[in-house]
Parts: structure tokens; C-alpha cells; sequence
């Protein structure tokens, strides 16, 4: 009597990767903004079978703050150190992003040869 809508996916592929796969593609919530009561995420699109180093470039390519240095799931704050680890994250995993601050942006060569200090 009842049949199968035609837009109905029956192989068990979906736009995002198989379910229930370490292949599928994940969204991560990065925590930009975080007071008392109050927090603010951008999501970063993770696809399936990443690695962490491939995690880190994502996330600095989609946030724009510098170099990566650790990244941590929230709310239980562990550590990410393993690509198993992100076998394990949920679809919509909160993460937060500890970015290196020993990098400094060098000065462009025309104003390298100005001295700052006398003006």
C-alpha cells in the first residue's frame, strides 16, 4: 500500500558521508567568545578521514588567528592528540582552539628600514 518516496536514499549514502562511518564529514563548533554565562562558536566543516594535522590546518584556515597549537573538546577538556580521537567526535563536536603566541607577523621590507622609535 505505501511505497518509498522517490527521494527517499535507500544505499545508506548521504551527503555527508556514510552514517555511522569514521568517513563522514563533521562539523566542529569552535568556541570564539566565552563570559559567565555566555559563549559564541563559528562551526568549521571537518571532512571524513581527517587527521589531526589536517585538523589544525582547517581550523586555522577557517578562523584566521594563527597557528594552532592545541585543540581541546569541550566540555570534558581533553586533549586532541590522536586521529582515533576524531573517529569519536560527535557530529556536531565543541571544540576550543589554543593558537601560538610566539608567532609574529613580520614587518613588510618598507617599513623595515624605518626606525620607529624616533617618531
Amino acid at each position: 500500500m505505501f511505497s518509498a518516496s522517490p527521494a527517499t536514499q535507500q544505499n545508506g549514502y548521504y551527503s555527508y558521508g556514510r552514517r555511522d562511518s569514521a568517513q563522514k564529514t563533521r562539523f566542529l563548533l569552535v568556541r570564539t567568545y566565552c563570559t559567565d554565562s555566555k559563549q559564541a562558536f563559528k562551526r568549521v566543516t571537518l571532512p571524513g578521514g581527517s587527521t589531526v594535522e589536517q585538523l589544525k590546518k582547517m581550523v586555522e584556515k577557517s578562523m584566521r588567528k594563527g597557528k594552532v597549537q592545541a585543540i581541546i573538546t569541550l566540555p570534558d577538556r581533553v586533549l586532541v592528540e590522536d586521529d582515533s580521537q576524531i573517529a569519536e567526535f560527535s557530529d556536531c563536536q565543541k571544540v576550543e582552539v589554543i593558537y601560538g603566541d610566539h608567532e609574529v607577523t613580520p614587518l613588510p621590507v618598507s617599513l623595515q628600514s624605518i626606525d620607529i622609535r624616533s617618531m
